[in-house]
């Protein structure tokens, strides 16, 4: 599976956050937790309406109260939760079913619509 530049930066800093905070999993309320952190993200959030500041609490606090510690003294890796895993295959297929060459989403705009691009390829654009 090809991971963007981005896509590999979420998923690795996941991991580091996790290891840090000796968690057992990697799970996609941390993902999403590290995706708010994302200036792209963060603005085309709010510009749906949403608040990145009240999302990033509600996660702290799931985060804080739910994630798995490891036990004992452990130096292991934190590993793929099931969601995360199925997260992931998710977006996999989704790509690959696609049929798109690429997806482009405006940081500006939360609504979009398949528009046709020379050369065959399709891409998305802000309706």
């Amino acid at each position: 599976m090809h991971a963007s530049r981005e896509v590999t930066e979420i998923i690795d800093t996941a991991f580091s956050m996790a290891q840090s905070a000796h968690f057992e999993y990697v799970t996609p309320e941390l993902a999403l937790y590290v995706i708010c952190q994302n200036n792209v993200f963060a603005r085309a959030f709010e510009n749906c309406g949403g608040s990145v500041k009240e999302l990033d609490g509600q996660l702290r606090t799931y985060l804080d109260t739910y994630m798995e510690k490891k036990s004992g003294e452990t130096e292991s890796a934190p590993e793929l939760s099931m969601g995360m895993g199925n997260m992931l295959a998710y977006a996999w297929q989704s790509a690959q079913g696609s049929g798109f060459a690429g997806v482009f989403a405006q940081a500006d705009g939360c609504h979009h619509r398949r528009v046709p691009h020379q050369g065959g390829q399709n891409f998305f654009q802000r309706a």
